[in-house]
């Protein structure tokens, strides 16, 4: 008869066999170890620049409608000769975005008030007063960062910029935005101050509440920059620029 018994393995503790892990190989005698990759560091400089171009706005349209699709359709538009991330407001606006290479990877748009008024104004009926002075403030809107580097200051940097550009270029000295309640919070601690009292729910927005958050380009300037030395090394992104464009009619 065949023995089908299953004979078991001594246990290597009862034989007196003791494993022992193989040390990872190390730098021979002389040699110094590489320094750990930072990983924010390893994607590259990320370029902070206004765009005035008709290629930089496709391109942060294109950014917008992968950023939106599945999330924020309600945003998307079919507008007879716009690309459908793209509405009147963004005519007359200020366009910054954030580019890894040729990439867009975060952007924001900061409109003034034109025949109709501010978007905010044409989504919601604003207490009296709510607003900074029309004719040197802006609406920050559309603002968007790629998933991977949020919370990495690529927001805060891109908003500085918009700040000291505006400041630099133009006569505008005040900022606005309505936000869903998280955003608006990011607002506050870029130096903004939220409207007291005030929320409303947008239908157009898929029923989502909103805030009104308003502060000064100077202050956000002074606050963000505190906010981004205050991180810890490794936590944020290195930024680079350049000479910002002259913005016309715009001024």
């Amino acid at each position: 008869m065949e023995n089908n018994a299953v004979t078991a393995s001594p246990d290597p503790v009862s034989a007196g066999v003791v494993e022992r892990a193989v040390p990872e190989p190390g730098p021979g005698p002389g040699v110094v170890a590489p320094p750990p990759v930072d990983p924010l560091r390893a994607v590259g400089p990320i370029d902070l620049r206004l765009c005035d171009s008709a290629a930089d706005r496709a391109a942060i349209f294109g950014f917008r409608q992968t950023a939106w699709r599945g999330r924020s359709d309600y945003l998307f538009g079919n507008r007879r000769g716009r690309h459908p991330a793209e509405d009147e407001h963004d005519d007359d606006a200020f366009h910054f975005a954030a580019w890894l290479g040729s990439d867009v990877v975060a952007a924001c748009r900061w409109c003034p008030s034109g025949p109709r008024g501010f978007e905010a104004e044409q989504l919601a009926s604003l207490p009296p007063g709510a607003l900074p002075a029309r004719d040197t403030s802006l609406q920050i809107s559309r603002l968007v960062v790629r998933e991977d580097l949020r919370r990495t200051g690529v927001s805060e940097a891109l908003l500085r910029e918009g700040c000291r550009a505006l400041l630099e270029l133009t006569r505008y000295r005040g900022w606005f935005a309505l936000a869903v309640p998280r955003l608006a919070a990011h607002y506050v601690s870029y130096g903004g101050v939220e409207v007291a009292g005030f929320e409303v729910e947008l239908a157009a927005r898929a029923g989502q509440r909103y805030r009104l958050v308003k502060g000064g380009m100077e202050s956000s300037d002074v606050a963000i920059t505190r906010s981004l030395e205050a991180r810890p090394p490794g936590t944020i992104h290195q930024f680079t620029g350049r000479e910002r464009p002259r913005v016309g009619a715009k001024l």
